[in-house]
């Protein structure tokens, strides 16, 4: 364990381990081969108390240039979370450079939106191409196989981050809650796969922007935009889904204007879905998302989850013997154990 997160640091990955970290098994970052694996994260919990969403990813990116100035590439998409990213780079004032992936103009409009954005912010991108359709018939299983993805489209991300050398930045790890049953979960699902991948081929690193400080995260818990959707907001919205909130959020902080968000995959939806059908047979329990309660995870980010007793208070039914860790079941059969913070 000391050996990964070791390589965790010396990649740059994540400010600590714990923030990116996962298991399968209690075996850090394998692949899941059966329903029965048990997923497993440690959560980092807060060093000091979290400033604002916007102060906390500036702060991130800021972290991130003092190890790695002058390197950084930003892997953006054109959607509002890599736009997120760019503008916390920009407020750091850390050097960077962008590349977007052309995806044989599937993603038309989002790179329409990128450069429209980076021409007013006077910024420049550099494109990669990728014949989707092409790499989905011919390497995706080879890639799929090596990350543990069962996502044709991550893996499709993936092959592209091989081509970069460059320290890279993924705008992932941003909160993604939803209700269910009257309770609200957080999600974390396949795109955990871009820290597997950058481990295991030692590409430095950011696999989860939103994700690289235990504060970061815990700012966008701890927002009140966030905390009233989950305590009223998404009864009176109408919506369980939390992306429906995130663009207030975005707004609130960064100024970021509504804009519809954008399938890119959508004029090849089918296909992407035949390809995952077939990915799910080659990796069977490859499962796409795994939950956790909203309250659990804030406040083991908080650092105030300590005993037994509170645990129990939270959680659905808690196994015999299980002492050291939780499990919370959804409805759809996949399970999440989250190590308790030490």
């Amino acid at each position: 364990m000391i050996s990964f997160k070791n390589e965790i640091l010396s990649l740059g990955l994540a400010e600590q381990p714990e923030n990116i970290l996962w298991h399968q098994d209690n075996i850090p970052f394998a692949m899941r081969s059966n329903s029965q694996q048990k997923f497993s994260r440690t959560l980092a919990p807060i060093q000091r108390s979290p400033l604002s969403f916007c102060e906390e990813a500036v702060l991130a990116a800021k972290k991130i240039g003092e190890c790695h100035a002058g390197k950084i590439t930003i892997l953006a998409s054109g959607g509002a979370d890599s736009e997120v990213v760019i503008r916390s780079f920009l407020k750091a004032q850390v050097p960077f450079q962008i590349v977007a992936i052309d995806f044989s103009s599937v993603n038309t409009d989002e790179l329409a939106y990128l450069s429209h954005f980076c021409k007013m912010s006077g910024l420049n991108f550099k494109t990669i191409h990728l014949d989707i359709k092409n790499f989905w018939e011919n390497e995706l299983e080879s890639v799929a196989l090596s990350s543990g993805s069962i996502s044709p489209q991550i893996c499709a991300i993936l092959h592209v981050m091989s081509q970069i050398d460059e320290y890279l930045v993924v705008g992932d790890g941003d909160v993604d809650i939803f209700q269910q049953s009257n309770r609200f979960y957080d999600t974390w699902g396949e795109k955990w796969a871009y820290a597997a991948w950058m481990l295991k081929n030692r590409h430095p690193g950011c696999p989860a922007f939103f994700s690289f400080t235990a504060e970061l995260e815990a700012a966008m818990y701890l927002d009140p935009i966030v905390e009233d959707f989950v305590n009223e907001g998404w009864a009176a919205i109408g919506q369980s889904r939390f992306h429906i909130v995130k663009p207030f959020l975005y707004y609130h902080h960064f100024g970021l204007r509504f804009r519809p968000k954008i399938d890119i995959f959508q004029p090849i939806r089918e296909l992407d879905f035949q390809w995952r059908q077939f990915l799910a047979q080659k990796m069977p329990g490859a499962d796409s998302y795994y939950s956790i309660e909203y309250d659990l995870i804030k406040k083991m980010k908080l650092g105030t989850f300590r005993s037994e007793d509170q645990i129990i208070m939270h959680l659905h039914d808690l196994p015999s013997g299980e002492h050291e860790r939780f499990l919370v079941p959804t409805e759809q059969g996949r399970h999440l154990i989250a190590r308790r913070p030490t």
